[in-house]
């Protein structure tokens, strides 16, 4: 079973970024006067508190649990959270990052024919980028569905509240997500890959809206928002 050196690895790997900074350091730059970082980082992030709360819960009930059958996927489940809380905070960069580029392009001379159009392209180049970064945190949330799924069946019941509060950031994250996706695609013009992204975006958003929902419903239909 992985110790807590792996928060020691999730930092190592990203310490030129949000791992980087302290907590008070990250909201400052959120509640700056700038675009980026903004909601689509956030919502990486929330993402990845909620997977580390899910390693959590599946690293408690590996203390207590003996039975084989049951300690090869929590363990299982406790790694893969791991690799999803650094896939989403490399991916909360990388959405500052690209939204900086489509800002950077807005910015681009438009005087004349030839300058309208390379900022055209720029801003079309840099919204799919800003489009594809999105698209990457939704698929890692849909593949936090597995472990979360996992602590939920079959964890310490005394981290039922914490597993819950994984659930919740999951889903929040994955809307916002959603929700930034499809404002970016509204601005992707006829010339770039508009219509494939689309598909790929309702594929994606309509296999974890309804996984997260269910098991919303199965163990909190209960709870109040």
């Amino acid at each position: 079973m992985a110790d807590a050196s792996h928060v020691t690895d999730i930092a190592n790997k990203n310490s030129g970024g949000i791992a980087g900074q302290t907590v008070a350091e990250y909201l400052r730059a959120l509640s700056a006067g700038s675009a980026a970082p903004g909601g689509g980082s956030a919502a990486a992030l929330a993402g990845a508190l909620g997977a580390a709360l899910c390693a959590m819960a599946a690293r408690l009930t590996l203390k207590r649990l003996a039975a084989p059958s049951i300690r090869q996927p929590m363990s299982a489940a406790a790694m893969d959270a791991d690799a999803l809380v650094n896939r989403l905070m490399s991916l909360a960069d990388r959405d500052a990052q690209a939204y900086t580029q489509v800002m950077a392009a807005y910015r681009l001379p438009g005087d004349f024919e030839d300058d309208r159009r390379n900022r055209s392209n720029a801003i079309q180049s840099a919204l799919q980028t800003a489009t594809a970064v999105p698209m990457e945190t939704l698929q890692a949330l849909s593949d936090a569905v597995h472990p979360l799924q996992i602590v939920l069946d079959n964890g310490n019941i005394h981290c039922r509240d914490d597993v819950g509060a994984a659930l919740r950031l999951l889903r929040c994250a994955a809307q916002s997500t959603a929700a930034n996706i499809r404002a970016n695609l509204k601005l992707l013009s006829g010339h770039c890959p508009a219509s494939e992204i689309q598909k790929t975006f309702i594929r994606i958003s309509s296999e974890i809206t309804k996984c997260l929902a269910d098991l919303n419903h199965r163990y909190f239909e209960d709870d109040t928002p």
